[in-house]
């Protein structure tokens, strides 16, 4: 029989950290994912893990999914300019620092070329209401973490958006569940 102790104690100290942290030094969002990822291991009873893992599911696909739908709710969708216009405000300052590599030539060439840069953040938004697929289905997971990564990368590439912390939230859609069953019936001794 287990103890789930650990994992308790480890939730319960990077939820203080990260509030500490968030409240004196700054907000990061990209750090939010290690906070959900840890939850699920406080359980030991499978069922509730099986449930909150679930959960943690859904929360990752409404993340993404109502990111896209409010900007289409609040009419950000119809600003032709939206994409060069936040690459100009938010990496102005990459842009001045590092003039000629290959990040601020692209992060340029968004914000010149605004026809481009709409293109590119209508794709974003029909990328991220995939994720609405999620809800239904679990059959697309593999598809969805790709969008994930794509999509991160290229706001890497254009936004300077890191998110390799965040990138732990992925873990609700690898089939874990599966893989700790099989696991665990491979584990139990065999009766003769």
């Amino acid at each position: 029989n287990k103890s789930n102790i650990f994992p308790i104690i480890f939730t319960i100290v990077i939820w203080v950290y990260q509030y500490l942290y968030s409240s004196m030094i700054a907000y990061q969002p990209y750090t939010i994912g290690l906070l959900f990822v840890c939850i699920p291991f406080t359980f030991k009873d499978e069922f509730k893990f099986s449930v909150i893992f679930d959960l943690g599911r859904y929360f990752l696909c409404s993340l993404y999914f109502l990111a896209r739908a409010l900007k289409i709710l609040n009419e950000a969708v119809f600003n032709i300019y939206q994409m060069s216009q936040s690459i100009a405000v938010a990496c102005s300052n990459y842009i001045f620092y590092n003039p000629n590599t290959l990040k601020s030539n692209l992060m340029s060439l968004l914000i010149e070329n605004w026809l481009f840069g709409y293109i590119l953040y209508l794709l974003a938004i029909v990328l991220e209401l995939f994720f609405l697929v999620g809800f239904f289905t679990k059959k697309y997971d593999f598809i969805l973490i790709f969008l994930f990564l794509s999509f991160h990368f290229v706001n890497y590439l254009i936004l300077d958006l890191p998110f390799t912390n965040h990138a732990i939230i992925l873990f609700f859609l690898f089939p874990l569940k599966t893989y700790l069953n099989e696991k665990s019936l491979v584990s139990k001794p065999l009766k003769i």
